[in-house]
């Protein structure tokens, strides 16, 4: 069994988990994963406090020392960018530290997968709209929509994530403009707005499962979705409803094992060509270069920089 370690810093709420991947005795490609421990925390102690801790723990829990580690990955935004920054330079300084690749996992990707939408074979979406909305401050969220790829042939727009899904975003934008982003998936007609009795001749908007914690105060996109979707809307289950490293693992597994079958593919072909293969290491997959944080909106500091650079004559 190989072993990835995943953490999620982009929130208040610190994660940390530890998985075990199944691999295939010929090919070394991972066919399985399963959640060996986990630690969650929302705290009133910042990141840096907790961070590496619960990396001991949750590798003491397993009886397992960093050298028995194959990968780490960790979410890459949006989100806190302290928070990210530090859950970044963690996983570098492990994976430069024990020469093994390390892997990003999208935020709203982690956290929307709470509710298993990404994952193989997975059953119908929970809601036909799946939305996470994290609190980015200065009156703004950050949020993605996942919807359900049309049939084959239909127009679509967004970036394909996994398992048939399509994610749309994500965006950092302020609770008005997300109600009105909601809307333009979810088109009513306009006896919804009525009230009027549902008949044959109406489409009905679709319903809109929200996670993430700019749906609560000081954040509050909830009571204007609500406002506007009614009792097509609900709430995530709170254990589901903030980003957890087990999701960032599951996710992060699944680029391990890519990067695996591509390495082996190059080095496969490498060798039936008769030429000497060299170190090729994960790929950009895992490679510490490509891994890179997204913030969506510039940081204070670069606001603060570029407001100093107007007032110099």
């Amino acid at each position: 069994m190989s072993y990835l370690l995943a953490i999620e810093t982009s929130t208040k709420v610190a994660s940390v988990a530890l998985a075990g991947t199944v691999t295939g005795v010929t090919t070394g490609i991972a066919t399985g994963v399963s959640i060996l421990a986990e630690f969650t925390t929302d705290i009133r102690k910042t990141h840096s406090q907790r961070l590496l801790p619960m990396v001991d723990r949750v590798l003491a829990e397993a009886g397992l020392r960093p050298a028995d580690l194959g990968a780490v990955a960790c979410t890459t935004g949006p989100g806190s960018f302290t928070g990210l920054r530090l859950g970044l330079a963690t996983v570098k300084g492990l994976a430069f530290a024990l020469k093994i690749p390390a892997f990003g996992v999208p935020t709203l990707d982690a956290l929307a997968n709470n509710l298993g939408i990404l994952e193989p074979e997975a059953p119908p979406l929970a809601a036909e709209l799946v939305c996470p909305v994290l609190d980015a401050r200065k009156g703004q969220v950050y949020a993605a929509v996942y919807v359900q790829m049309p049939e084959p042939g239909a127009p679509s727009t967004g970036a394909p994530a996994q398992n048939g899904i399509i994610r749309r975003g994500p965006w950092a934008l302020s609770p008005e403009e997300l109600v009105e982003k909601l809307l333009e998936f979810s088109p009513m007609d306009s006896s919804d707005i009525a009230g009027d009795i549902i008949g044959p001749h109406r489409r009905p908007g679709k319903e809109l499962m929200l996670l993430g914690d700019g749906t609560s105060p000081p954040a509050g996109a909830w009571p204007l979705i609500e406002k506007a979707f009614g009792s097509r809307v609900r709430l995530a289950p709170p254990w589901l409803r903030y980003p957890r490293a087990a999701s960032v693992a599951a996710l992060a597994a699944r680029q391990w094992s890519a990067a695996v079958s591509r390495v082996a593919a190059v080095s496969g072909a490498t060798a039936a060509s008769g030429a000497e293969s060299g170190a090729t290491g994960a790929g950009l997959a895992g490679d510490l270069d490509e891994l890179q944080p997204v913030y969506l909106r510039p940081s204070e500091a670069e606001v603060m920089l570029a407001k100093k650079r107007e007032l110099v004559p």
